[in-house]
């Protein structure tokens, strides 16, 4: 587990559960938030990293407090993070898919019927750093979560 610190105009911190991934992959989870929460952009979800450095390419699958679901990603380093927006608002499962330089990201409202989020092309190299996150936008909040049914494939 790392926490990853980034400043600048947004602040987020977070934490990040990883393994080293080569190749093409699939990871799924179901997650569920614990409790109300303080801010409605806490998130959770699953992330894909070239680094472990704060201003890395990344992409990830995640769900907002408030129900917010999306790819999110930054293309190169110290660039913005970029957001395609899922129609589903908190659901139950969410999956993101690796082939190649292809990232695809899909929700699930019921655990196995699974819908496209929309995918991006994002090079990061052949290894990557892959794992689920959770991140309370507040620097001194505690938010929980749970993670079920993890799978890589």
């Amino acid at each position: 587990m790392v926490r990853v610190k980034t400043y600048g105009a947004d602040r987020d911190d977070f934490n990040f559960s990883w393994k080293k991934i080569t190749g093409d992959f699939t990871m799924q989870t179901d997650i569920k938030f614990v409790g109300e929460g303080k801010n409605a952009h806490r998130k959770v979800g699953i992330m894909l990293r070239h680094s472990l450095e704060p201003n890395t390419p990344y992409a990830d699958a995640c769900v907002h407090g408030d129900g917010l679901t999306g790819l999110q990603y930054r293309r190169t380093i110290d660039n913005p993070t970029e957001q395609i927006t899922s129609a589903a608002k908190m659901p139950k499962s969410i999956r993101l898919r690796r082939m190649g330089d292809t990232i695809l990201m899909s929700t699930s409202m019921n655990g196995t019927d699974f819908d496209s989020t929309g995918s991006i092309i994002l090079e990061l190299g052949d290894e990557a750093y892959l794992g689920i996150f959770m991140g309370s936008h507040g620097e001194n909040d505690f938010e929980e979560a749970i993670y079920s049914n993890l799978s890589i494939i």
